[in-house]
Formats: C-alpha cells, sequence, structure tokens
C-alpha cells in the first residue's frame, strides 16, 4: 500500500509541475520499476535487498524528489515543545508541492509555553536562550551550506545526511580513497608518492586523532599535528637503525614539505566536497641543498676501478654510457635489443619516457659507448642489474673502494641550521649523480633543448631549476678559453 502511495505522490508531483520534460518522465518509469518490478522481485527473494538498495534510495519518497529536481526556496526554523513532557525542539520545516516536510531537533530542555513564545522572539534572555541560539545557529550553517551547494534549502534527510558526515566520527580510508580517485591529471608515478604520503596520514589519524569529525580535522591544527608527528616517527625510525647498525636517511626539510603539502590538498579536498572553509595556510618551500657536482677526475678515478663480478662490470658500462646522455636509471635498465638501432657514425635507443608514457628517441655518438651497445646486441643481453638500488648499492662500494674517506664540502639546508658540510664521496654518491653530470656538460656543449631531450625532461622549468645552475668552474674555463668539451 506504501508503494502505490509513492508512487501517487510522484505522480502529483509531476503534474504540479509546469514544464514535465524527460527527466520527469524518468522519474515515473524509475518508481513503475521500483514498486512493480523490483519490490515483487525483493518479495520472493529477500537475499537480493541489499543489492537492490544501493540502486534505489532507502527513503523513496527522498529519491522522487531528488530527481524531480524540485526547488526549495524557503525554510523556518522554529522552537516548539513535543511529547508529554513538553520537551523543546528546533522545528525545520519546508513545503514540496504543498506537502509539509519537517525535521524535529532535541534541545534537551523544558520550557513552558510563554518561555518559548519568548525564545522565538529573541527576548528569553540568560543561559537556555543562548545554549537554544547556538543549537539554531548550527543548524542555520548547515541549511545554507546545503543551499549553496544545491541552489536549494534542503529536505530534512538532507540536513540528517550532512550532519552525519561531518559532526560524526570521520571514516578515513573512504575519504581517502575518494580523494585519490580524485586525482585524475596527476601523473602515475606523482599519484604513487601521494599514496604513500596518505598512508601515512592514516597511520598519523588512527594513532592520534581517529575520534575527529570531519568539521574537527578540516582545521590549520591538523597540519600542524601531522607535520610534528611525521618528524618524530621518521627520527625514531632513524635512531632505531643506527640502534641495528643499518643505514636510514635523515628526514629532509623538503620531504617534510612535500608531506604536509599534500595532506593539505587532502584536508582541502573534504573542504570543498562538504562546503566547508578551506585549511588557508600558505606553505613556503624549502631552498634545495646543493648537489654534490661529480667532476670528470672523480668519474674517471670510478673507472679505473677492477671489476670483480658482473654487475660490477654491468655498473661500470652504465657509468661509460650515461656520462655521456644523462638517462634515469630506471630507463637505461631497460633499454632493450629491439629498441635499438645502429649506423655508420651514430646510434639510437627509442625510450617510452617513465614519467610521461611519451616516446622519446636518444642519439648516441660517443664511440666508446657504442662499442659497449653493440657489444651487448651481440650477447642479446643487457644488463644482470634489475633495479636502481642494486645500482646504488654497488656504485656505493666501487666509490670506496675508489675514494676512501674522501670528503667534499656540501652546502645543505635544514630546519636546524644551513651551511657546508665535509661528506663522504662514497656515502652521497648516486645513479643521479651521472644524470646530473651529463646533463650539465649537454646545456654547455650543447644547449638546453639537446639536454633536456637526452635526459628526458619534458618541463623546462625543471631542467633550469635543477641542472642549468651556474656551470661548473672547469666548464666554465674551457668555455670562454675555446678549449675543447670530451
Amino acid at each position: 500500500m506504501t508503494d502505490f502511495c509513492v508512487t501517487s505522490l510522484m505522480l502529483e508531483i509531476l503534474i504540479s509541475n509546469k514544464y514535465i520534460n524527460l527527466k520527469m518522465l524518468f522519474v515515473q518509469f524509475y518508481y513503475i520499476c521500483y514498486v512493480i518490478i523490483f519490490q515483487s522481485f525483493t518479495f520472493s527473494c529477500p537475499f537480493v535487498s541489499p543489492y537492490i538498495d544501493c540502486i534505489f534510495s532507502s527513503n523513496p519518497i527522498e529519491t522522487v524528489y531528488k530527481f524531480a529536481a524540485v526547488i526549495i526556496k524557503s525554510y523556518t526554523l522554529k522552537f516548539i515543545n513535543l511529547g508529554k513532557d513538553k520537551k523543546l525542539y528546533l522545528r525545520y520545516y519546508v513545503t514540496v508541492n504543498k506537502k509539509p516536510l519537517t525535521k524535529n531537533i532535541p534541545c534537551e530542555m523544558v520550557l513552558t509555553a510563554d518561555q518559548i513564545k519568548a525564545l522565538n522572539e529573541g527576548t528569553l534572555g540568560g543561559n537556555i536562550q543562548k545554549v537554544a541560539f547556538q543549537i539554531r545557529r548550527k543548524y542555520q550553517d548547515i541549511i545554507e551550506v546545503l543551499n549553496v551547494r544545491d541552489n536549494s534549502y534542503p529536505l530534512p534527510e538532507q540536513i540528517d545526511e550532512y550532519f552525519n558526515v561531518t559532526e560524526k566520527q570521520l571514516q578515513i580510508e573512504y575519504q581517502v580513497n575518494q580523494f585519490m580517485h580524485s586525482l585524475d591529471n596527476v601523473k602515475k608515478s606523482t599519484k604513487k608518492n601521494y599514496g604513500y604520503i596518505m598512508n601515512a596520514f592514516i597511520k598519523f589519524f588512527d594513532s592520534n586523532i581517529s575520534h575527529y569529525s570531519t568539521k574537527e580535522l578540516v582545521k590549520k591544527k591538523t597540519l600542524k599535528d601531522f607535520e610534528f608527528w611525521f618528524k618524530k616517527n621518521r627520527e625514531a625510525k632513524r635512531i632505531a637503525a643506527e640502534l641495528k647498525q643499518k643505514k636510514n636517511k635523515v628526514i629532509t626539510p623538503l620531504t617534510v614539505f612535500n608531506n604536509v603539502y599534500v595532506v593539505k590538498m587532502f584536508l582541502n579536498f573534504i573542504a570543498d566536497k562538504y562546503q566547508l572553509d578551506r585549511v588557508d595556510v600558505k606553505l613556503k618551500q624549502p631552498k634545495y641543498s646543493k648537489k654534490w657536482h661529480i667532476t670528470e677526475e672523480d668519474v674517471e678515478q670510478l673507472l679505473k676501478y677492477q671489476p670483480k663480478t658482473q654487475l660490477e662490470t654491468d655498473v661500470l658500462d652504465i657509468i661509460r654510457i650515461n656520462k655521456t646522455i644523462g638517462l634515469r636509471i630506471s630507463e637505461i635498465l631497460k633499454v632493450e635489443p629491439e629498441n635499438i638501432k645502429e649506423f655508420s657514425d651514430y646510434t639510437e635507443i627509442r625510450f617510452i619516457e617513465e614519467k610521461k608514457s611519451r616516446e622519446r628517441t636518444v642519439i648516441i655518438t660517443d664511440e666508446q659507448a657504442r662499442k659497449i651497445i653493440g657489444d651487448r646486441l651481440l650477447e642479446n643481453k643487457f644488463w644482470n642489474i634489475t633495479d636502481y638500488f642494486i645500482f646504488d648499492k654497488l656504485i656505493k662500494k666501487i666509490a670506496k673502494e675508489q675514494f676512501g674517506e674522501e670528503t667534499v664540502k656540501i652546502y645543505k639546508v635544514n630546519s636546524i641550521k644551513s651551511g657546508y658540510e665535509d661528506l663522504k664521496k662514497c656515502d652521497i654518491i648516486s645513479s643521479h649523480a651521472f644524470r646530473r653530470y651529463a646533463a650539465e656538460r649537454n646545456i654547455s656543449k650543447y644547449g638546453i633543448d639537446v639536454a633536456r631531450t637526452m635526459g628526458g625532461w619534458s618541463d623546462f622549468q625543471v631542467i633550469t631549476r635543477h641542472y642549468s645552475d651556474f656551470m661548473d668552474k672547469e666548464d666554465l674555463k674551457d668555455k670562454l678559453l675555446g678549449k675543447k668539451q670530451n
């Protein structure tokens, strides 16, 4: 019987509307299906009812109003008393096609009729009026937020839904999942990093603020607390690693900035979703520390090393090739014979860019690099090294043999102090040192366009910021003196 009443109400809404369009007809079809087909089906097959509820609203009347796009232009909020105990309620009242809809909000007070009249007129005064008006203001804010969002004042059920989401305990995994799904225009590699950061934030949330509502979460304080927790957590991991005589990277200001920046994005995603105030904090990106610009003498010293294993031979050959190109180590490790073409005076390697999934071709003219590639092609196999972790571990070992305790002064920027530090070459060397080495020399020798194509940077800002700094003094001297660059 209820189903037929719902259908009648739907038809009444349709008939009372001045403009019956396709959307209205869809509503009619929707509920004919719901009442006649699905209701009878779920009656005979009750085990499928949860799945039907996923398709159709649990409140059929609300669904009719939503699909019919009824615009509610006015509402009233008035204090009343209800029940035998005459308890105080705040009543939200709207009409839809002359049908009254209400929501009664308990205020946990008992007042006389005269007191309620004075309260509605704003003349009651005292603590009772103060508390009651706080409740009214809270719901007025929710109503106005939903009006801005939907261009219509809300149905009573929509107020309940919004209140449950923003005021009650937050389901953090669900919100993070929604945030990650919203990152359509973000590169795969960047999205992966965002995932790591959000996993860290979930750990912070679960151990510190799991009782927060959505409104409580979207605050500046959340960012500050997360930053403090993140630094403390990473420092604890570093100390634990040292106690176990394992190496663990010291947290840098840039790492902290990146984590806080992504969490701020997440909080503002939630703010926009529920029409809350955005977290308006200006984050200042820290300056980068000065990187080690490995010299030609350092590279030659490394290449004098006598390899003891095939893996070490691979490392040295990769350096010989990459010191003239500047590839990402992940790219060079994925070189396959079918992507290489040899010509009389140059060799081509075709790449799919690691970060952009876009094709580019690198031209190699260095004879030593071409010979290594040719020899590997004859063997029909390139590298035994499977990932850059192995490469970095081996290059540090080789550097330890070749450089010993040699140090280099590096300008470091951190949250405690900034200045030059003496760091061991074998500790700070990595695969990226040779990418930087090649990029700087290609910029100096051929210009930024060639260096950008060889290294695979699509963004001019990245290569100019990180690789096109002041020239290495030896390169500058050779260029000014007109010497031939190797």
